[in-house]
């Protein structure tokens, strides 16, 4: 278990503190600064509440053992609603006044450690090797090169462990460094180990030494604080044993630097990749990074040209005449290109080659540098995706309700002319428009509904169906996709929320469309919904491309391995597990060569809910009896406000009209109504909830008779406040027979 000591040498992360609740007691600045909020925003907020899918944190809450350090990726929610991906780590730490357990998350940027990261440790790396080539350089110029590497400000110096703490603090350099200081780097030394703690800066002390001797401690005075994980401490400390070589070198000018053993620490202590090659490109020496990039061993590798396994795949620069270069004394930095893993799949990489020189400046082959740069351009394009999304989020939500308005105008009036016609050719016509408008409301209605913060509940698979597949039907005929569904008669309800179940499946039917297409004619998705003892089961089959997972957890582990190289997963495959892990469902994978894929997923049941009974026959008989004589109808939008007014007053209602909340509060003081009818969103600042106020003060009864319009649904503020006061409202687009039935509800 953590400590707040082993927080504050933790690094420059964004972090917070949260307690058993899961409300957000600490956090630093850093944080504010990610996700663009002020302090009063994250203080006692819920730490669910700034995920995109709190499922990382639910998973970790399942663990039996909670001492371990939890750690992964996920999207954080930005101020402006752009997603923010990021690596987190999360654990328990222990209050040292206090002694209460409280909850540490840490955040980083994935964006900047793909981008900066893999370009500080091979540049690190090539000065390493560089200083293994060159011979002649000097232990301090090595130390300046690696560090300036990572921080191009930063101070570093060597100092001698044997010096007591007064000469120590003589020094000019060392005045730097606090007793504090001074401790670490003897801790650093005598247990061969990278330590970095931070004060006012942050602090790097790392062993110089050689196979005989202990040479001293490089300190290091960073000028931009930033994270250093395992694998930029094995970087450091390969370079301490590097500049420990020479400094023997010196200090025994009669034994020759052995350069072979200095390219074997160079090789075994990195997660790069590196080769070795002899004059006749003859690979003679690989490390074990190799293979995690290539998928192949030292064996199948040794003795062979390095082309006959990485250059085919790239047509700009040939084997022979990149060796050719790097063999007449030339250096090749960063060299993009495309190569072949054993399994002939391909893999983007960035090659750096050095000339392999004798101590007599004699070049004996070829040294490459390889960075694995795919999995950093997929990151890249899972950012650009989702800021799209974003973006498009952005333009649907500020759209709905210019379009939500207009479909309520066309259907309200298509259904009053239905009932005007006396031409059976005018009455089809307008039962068209009707149903058109009825289409387009409810596609716009599942747009939204994507977008909607998950509530609990009981809900309808088959419902959740109908409303993925009102969204994909057009486009999978297009595409020349067949769809057979069937339902089991009695499919009991699930316990989840409807628009979480429709976005796994719209998830889970894209996938399979895009699978289905890399055969160029179309396919077959059949959607089977049955039931067993405790759980609903869907299933969906189609003809796609074989699917490697078998299971949800094998999708949801592999997201998180960075190990994994050109092992694609569709996103939103990924996210409908996400989804599915967090209401509690199962998901297994039947995947075969040359057959049919098989998606299975299991929901739990929800428990039958209870019929409400009347407790006598005139109990029944006389609900809905009664009548609203006046209603105050108030919208800003006129053709709305006409439309209601002329089909209540034709329903035998006296209706008022105001075209905003000033007018409306006015009206309110001065007239009696049984019924208020409300837009949400109105100009002037006077918006339905607060006309909603204004109204309680007056008349509670008629604050609690209110319905509220609105298209703006998928507004957190929106949500909220319609959960509070329990009023009941009607989503635009909406039929003049759903508000009389509003109505009747009201009155009863």
């Amino acid at each position: 278990m953590l400590s707040y000591k082993d927080l504050l040498i933790s690094g420059p992360e964004a972090f917070c503190l949260a307690n058993k609740e899961l409300i957000i007691i600490k956090h630093n600045q850093l944080l504010c600064s990610m996700l663009g909020k002020e302090d009063r925003d994250l203080n006692g907020e819920n730490l669910l509440n700034i995920f995109y899918d709190d499922s990382v944190i639910q998973r970790f809450m399942k663990q039996d053992d909670h001492n371990h350090i939890y750690q992964g990726e996920c999207l954080l929610k930005t101020e402006i609603g752009t997603p923010l991906l990021v690596k987190f780590r999360m654990g328990q730490i222990a209050d040292d006044i206090s002694n209460q357990i409280l909850y540490f998350i840490a955040f980083k940027e994935i964006d900047e450690l793909q981008r900066f990261a893999y370009s500080r440790r091979i540049n690190a790396l090539k000065s390493i090797l560089n200083s293994v080539m060159a011979m002649s350089i000097k232990p301090e110029e090595i130390l300046n090169d690696f560090i300036r590497a990572y921080d191009q400000h930063a101070i570093a110096f060597i100092f001698d462990p044997n010096s007591n703490e007064k000469d120590f603090s003589k020094n000019e350099n060392h005045a730097l460094l606090s007793r504090k200081s001074f401790i670490t780097a003897q801790i650093a030394l005598h247990n061969k180990m990278a330590i970095f703690y931070h004060d006012e800066y942050l602090w790097g002390f790392f062993p110089i030494y050689s196979e005989k001797e202990d040479y001293g401690v490089a300190c290091v005075r960073f000028s931009i604080p930033r994270w250093y994980d395992d694998e930029d401490k094995k970087i450091f400390l390969l370079c301490g044993k590097i500049i420990g070589s020479y400094i023997e070198r010196d200090i025994s000018p009669d034994q020759s630097l052995n350069f072979d053993s200095l390219l074997r620490l160079s090789f075994d202590n990195v997660q790069q990749p590196i080769i070795a090659v002899n004059r006749k490109g003859l690979i003679t020496k690989v490390n074990d990074a190799v293979k995690a990039v290539y998928g192949y061993n030292d064996i199948d590798m040794l003795g062979k040209s390095f082309g006959e396994f990485v250059f085919l795949a790239d047509t700009s620069m040939k084997y022979d005449d990149l060796l050719n270069s790097v063999l007449k004394g030339n250096i090749i930095i960063d060299k993009e290109m495309t190569h072949i893993r054993s399994d002939l799949s391909i893999v983007d990489v960035s090659l750096s080659a050095y000339p392999h020189r004798l101590d007599d400046g004699t070049i004996i082959g070829a040294i490459f540098i390889i960075q694995d740069i795919g999995q950093q351009k997929r990151l890249m394009d899972r950012m650009k995706k989702m800021e799209k999304l974003s973006v498009l989020g952005e333009l649907l939500y500020s759209a709905a309700n210019e379009l939500n308005n207009s479909l309520t105008s066309v259907i309200g009036h298509s259904e009053i002319l239905s009932f005007m016609s006396g031409s059976s050719e005018i009455s089809e016509i307008t039962s068209k428009i009707y149903n058109g408008s009825l289409r387009c409301g409810s596609i716009v209605s599942g747009l939204l509904d994507l977008a909607r913060e998950a509530q609990k509940g009981y809900a309808s698979t088959e419902e959740a169906l109908r409303l993925a597949l009102d969204l994909k039907n057009y486009q999978l005929r297009s595409n020349n996709i067949h769809i057979n569904i069937h339902v089991d008669k009695y499919i009991p309800k699930v316990l989840a929320n409807l628009y979480d179940l429709e976005k796994i499946f719209l998830h889970i039917i894209n996938d399979a469309e895009q699978r289905m297409l890399e055969y160029d004619n179309g396919g077959m998705l059949n959607i089977e919904i049955s039931t067993n003892e405790k759980n609903v089961v869907v299933c969906f089959t189609d003809t796609g491309t074989c699917l490697l997972k078998q299971n949800m957890n094998e999708i949801l582990t592999s997201i998180n391995n960075s190990s994994i190289y050109n092992d694609y997963i569709n996103i939103g495959l990924i996210t409908a597990c996400q989804i599915l892990e967090k209401i509690g469902g199962t998901m297994r994978i039947e995947s075969q060569i040359g057959k049919d894929n098989k998606i299975i997923m299991e929901f739990p049941s929800a428990p039958p809910i209870p019929y409400e009974i009347c407790d006598t026959e005139d109990e029944f008989l006389n609900k809905d009896t009664v009548t609203v004589k006046k209603v105050l109808l108030v919208d800003d939008e006129n053709d709305i406000a006409e439309l209601l007014q002329n089909f209540l007053q034709k329903q035998g209602y006296t209706v008022d009209i105001a075209n905003d909340g000033n007018e409306a509060i006015n009206k309110v003081y001065k007239s009696d109504y049984d019924v208020i009818i409300s837009d949400l969103k109105m100009p002037n600042g006077f918006t339905g909830d607060k006309l909603h106020g204004f109204v309680k003060r007056k008349n509670p009864v008629l604050a609690d008779r209110m319905i509220f319009m609105t298209g703006d649904i998928i507004n957190p503020k929106t949500q909220k406040f319609l959960q509070q006061i329990k009023n009941h409202y009607l989503e635009k687009p909406f039929s003049l027979e759903a508000l009389m039935e509003m109505i009747k509800q009201i009155i009863g």
